[in-house]
């Protein structure tokens, strides 16, 4: 993998967002600061390029988004940089060489003043703005390559022309949005947030939740439109004085799409890592798809990985988000088993893999806990009733460090069969086992190397 910059495709998807939000917000406060009526403003997402700022149909300015980790020298943007060209095949226009779109593709007029027209990275770009010959004399070793369409490098309110993403706590996107939003609300007379940083917080979360749900309408159901904000939603939300609490299942699926980040980003850093393109863009295709499932599904798809988390409730506690996702497990054991296993798919609904034989199927769980806590394991997932039985009929239980147990086995040699409590609310006994009687505990490691031995239906 070039440079490892498998980060771009996720990462950028979540990335974009808050850029576009960003964008957003400090246009408003321009536009407020010249007693502009906010009226018919409005940004859009993935249109022309991943963030359109108009005013009725016009574009006052488009923004495209890269996300590379590594990628440094103009060169590195040559898609963007590009002078794009259309071709007319049956009456249709369509993009023939990649570029930054400056102009209308239905019409070809142009549609973007010169002006007007970003490319925002997450790292510095080296002799962007120096033309042949500086750029040759400076760095001798790499290609220069001309920028017809004169985009600029998007300037961040610290000056810099790039932000990087954010990684834990530091989110520089979200400092810098805490801060017009703050601006926002200091125009309202007492309001009750107005040194809040908490709530400053929770409104860009409001936003970018709003955000996120059209795009995941529009990825996922096929809804045809481009996800919009327009500038008096925005300042509606910003200014509300009510307390803004984000839905325990949004926390959810930020701390599932954050542990995936911080996957590639700790393997990128990682000298032994080996894994290709297509590895990398097949697990972001799943993740994709789980990010973006229905509220209900992906809450019960939680659940079922996270078998031995037996007191997890409906979720309108935040600490039932907290035991299920637990980001560690994310990235050493579900992660690390989606990527590596490379000769048999994933199967969503299946919540693991299919094996050549229906005796070989694999659930994939989130399990983590050393071996001498098989025990606890074990007594957990008895009790468990928020999970479909379904997840018991399976061969083997993938997990992080638990190998070679089976689950019957351990059963009948450490607890009173005849009183054991069952997530059916019945005994178990040998006559009637609720589980697989092969059920085993298999460690990620062995199950990456059997899985890609055996391989399994497609």
């Amino acid at each position: 993998m070039s440079k490892r910059n498998a980060t771009a495709s996720w990462s950028g998807y979540l990335h974009q967002g808050k850029v576009g939000i960003l964008v957003a917000l400090r246009e408003i406060n321009q536009l407020l600061d010249l007693d502009q009526d906010l009226n018919g403003w409005l940004v859009e997402f993935e249109s022309a390029e991943d963030i359109d700022i108009k005013h009725g149909k016009k574009v006052i300015s488009r923004h495209q988004v890269k996300a590379y980790k590594d990628k440094v020298y103009p060169n590195d943007y040559k898609d963007v940089l590009s002078k794009q060209t259309f071709i007319e095949k049956d009456g249709i226009r369509k993009i023939d060489t990649p570029g930054f779109q400056i102009c209308n593709i239905n019409t070809g007029k142009l549609e973007v003043d010169e002006n007007s027209r970003f490319l925002h990275t997450i790292t510095e770009v080296k002799g962007f703005e120096l033309n042949k010959k500086a750029f040759k004399h400076t760095y001798p070793r790499n290609t220069y390559i001309e920028n017809p369409n004169k985009i600029k490098l998007y300037i961040y309110p610290d000056r810099k022309k790039h932000c990087k993403l954010s990684s834990g706590q530091d989110d520089k996107i979200l400092d810098f949005c805490k801060v017009e939003i703050k601006n926002l609300i200091n125009r309202m007379d007492g309001h009750p947030f107005k040194d809040s940083d908490e709530e400053h917080k929770n409104k860009f979360k409001h936003l970018l939740g709003i955000l996120d749900i059209q795009i995941r309408q529009k990825h996922i159901k096929g809804i045809s439109h481009f996800p919009t904000l327009k500038f008096e939603e925005i300042f509606n939300v910003i200014t509300d004085k009510k307390k803004y609490k984000q839905k325990n299942v949004e926390v959810m699926r930020e701390m599932f799409g954050v542990s995936w980040t911080e996957f590639i980003q700790e393997t990128q850093d990682d000298q032994d890592f080996n894994y290709k393109d297509n590895q990398i863009e097949k697990v972001n295709n799943i993740i994709e798809e789980l990010y973006s499932m229905d509220d209900d599904k992906l809450i019960q798809f939680i659940k079922d990985i996270n078998p031995d988390k037996n007191k997890s409730g409906d979720f309108s506690d935040i600490n039932d988000v907290i035991a299920l996702c637990d980001i560690n497990a994310f990235k050493d054991v579900f992660y690390e088993c989606l990527v590596a296993v490379t000769e048999n798919d994933f199967n969503i609904d299946f919540k693991g893999y299919q094996g050549l034989e229906e005796s070989d199927d694999y659930l994939l769980t989130l399990i983590n806990r050393k071996k001498s806590k098989t025990g606890i394991v074990v007594a957990n997932m008895t009790r468990n009733k928020g999970v479909t039985d379904e997840i018991f009929n399976r061969r083997y239980l993938i997990n992080g460090q638990i190998d070679q147990v089976p689950f019957g086995d351990f059963i009948q040699q450490n607890y009173n069969a005849t009183t054991l409590d069952t997530n059916w609310k019945r005994p178990v006994t040998e006559k009637e086992i609720f589980y697989n009687p092969n059920l085993e505990f298999i460690s990620v490691d062995n199950a990456i190397e059997q899985l890609n031995k055996k391989g399994g239906k497609s």
